[in-house]
């Protein structure tokens, strides 16, 4: 379990510093074929999963002699003529908010379902946090959270041991970020 929460977040706080100079961006997004297939089982026959095919997309990188993934879903835009605009939205605090985006529920779409909104004029990426949605960590049949974000209390197992090893759960999703972002 330690190695594969370590093999996750990857990064200490001090590679934050000056990241988005440093990511070596290594490819072109990449679609998630092993996930992909089935999310898209799941929306062909239940008209489910993210509502759309090959929704999944990742993004390999480098940072300090480090290579890794950062996770997106990828919703092309539906905007007339050459689109050239795209829009990358970093999920707040709750479970499972990449769903909540791409299905249109939660406190992210009060005002409006903001990923259709947004395909109206762009294509639309939405990142997939560590440990949340599809990139959950199941141990013990449960599955491993950075922290209880609905009601206050003691820290989870997880960020607890990501502070104690100087590797934060935020510096980790947010050089994901950055590395989308270069892209």
């Amino acid at each position: 379990m330690y190695s594969k929460i370590d093999s996750i977040f990857p990064f200490t706080k001090y590679d934050f510093e000056d990241a988005y100079n440093r990511i070596q961006v290594a490819s072109d997004f990449l679609y998630d074929t092993v996930r992909n297939n089935t999310f898209n089982y799941y929306y062909q026959f239940n008209n489910s999963a993210y509502y759309q095919y090959n929704p999944l997309v990742m993004f390999n990188f480098e940072l300090n002699g480090i290579q890794t993934k950062a996770y997106s879903t990828y919703s092309p835009s539906n905007a007339i003529g050459n689109c050239k605009t795209a829009y990358f939205i970093i999920p707040g605090s709750n479970n499972n908010q990449t769903t909540a985006l791409m299905k249109g529920y939660d406190y992210h779409n009060i005002n409006c379902y903001i990923k259709n909104e947004l395909k109206t004029m762009g294509d639309v990426y939405i990142l997939c946090k560590p440990l949340e949605d599809y990139r959950a960590l199941i141990w013990n049949s449960k599955k491993l959270n950075s922290g209880n974000y609905v009601t206050p209390g003691n820290l989870s197992f997880v960020y607890n041991y990501l502070l104690a090893n100087n590797r934060p759960y935020g510096i980790n999703y947010l050089i994901e970020a950055l590395a989308i972002i270069k892209h």
